[in-house]
């Protein structure tokens, strides 16, 4: 189950620019470093940081 808010998660990644989706990525890089995150947030933000990174590679 998602823990992370619908409109960050169903958010189309897809429709950033290149630099909305390299501000992403680091944003989401710094929130996977932070110590607090329960599992199950880190598991959707890690991801998020892959549909980032998938659409980073198109």
């Amino acid at each position: 189950m998602p823990v992370l808010p619908p409109a960050v998660l169903d958010f189309p990644v897809s429709q950033l620019t290149p630099q909305g989706l390299s501000q992403a990525s680091t944003l989401v890089e710094q929130a996977l470093e932070q110590p607090h995150h329960s599992p199950e947030v880190r598991e959707s933000l890690q991801r998020l940081l892959n549909d980032i990174k998938q659409a980073q590679s198109r």
